[in-house]
């Protein structure tokens, strides 16, 4: 029964995960010096992002007018002061920001709550899932991350296994502890390959396979 639910599996985490494709012999061999000389200190962990932007009204000032007080309201929620202010916020996507200039002179709102929609790129990150105690599969998914327009995710395994895509997988055949790390490459002028930003993350093996 126990072999027969491990086939059934596995069976699945194929049809899953059909979208994962080794990535091609000489891609590859162009990527590898750029992925050599990229330091290590570069990485990003793969943890929650933030995703802080500053929100400026340096452009509206009126050099006639210089005291007046901006108030922003940021997703109908958070209140801050200021001709620049920085937020945070905890999902990438659409944002909702409102801001209102008050003339204290005159005691009176020369804009009020004039509202603009945000958007706020995804930062790259992945996630970790699969079938860890039967088939040492481990699945990897970006699907959240927008791949900037000329450029390619590549995934190394930390196992000599290499491959592209937004959602992947990998067969580990031995316990062990495996730096995974997934790259953002992009196509130079010159047909070189250039790393844009990398993040990277340990997978943990303890049964073999």
């Amino acid at each position: 029964m126990k072999k027969y639910v491990t086939f059934l599996l596995f069976i699945l985490s194929l049809s899953l995960y059909s979208q994962t494709r080794k990535i091609g012999t000489d891609t590859l061999e162009l990527a590898k010096p750029a992925l050599k000389v990229f330091a290590d200190t570069s990485f990003q962990a793969n943890l929650k992002a933030n995703y802080c932007v500053e929100l400026d009204a340096s452009a509206s000032v009126d050099p006639m007018v210089p005291d007046l007080q901006y108030n922003w309201t940021i997703d109908r929620v958070h209140k801050k002061k200021g001709l620049k202010v920085d937020h945070c916020f905890t999902e990438f996507g659409n944002h909702l920001v409102a801001l209102s200039i008050y003339d204290p002179k005159i005691n009176q709102m020369v804009l009020n709550d004039t509202v603009f929609n945000i958007s706020v790129p995804s930062a790259l990150r992945f996630k970790k899932g699969g079938f860890y105690k039967i088939l040492n599969t481990v699945t990897f998914s970006a699907s959240d991350y927008t791949v900037s327009d000329g450029a390619f995710l590549l995934w190394n395994f930390g196992d000599g296994n290499y491959s592209s895509g937004t959602l992947v997988r990998n067969v580990y055949y031995d316990e062990g502890i495996y730096d995974v790390k997934l790259y953002e490459l992009e196509y130079t002028s010159d047909s070189t390959v250039r790393v844009i930003q990398a993040v990277k993350d340990i997978v943990r093996i303890e049964t073999n396979r």
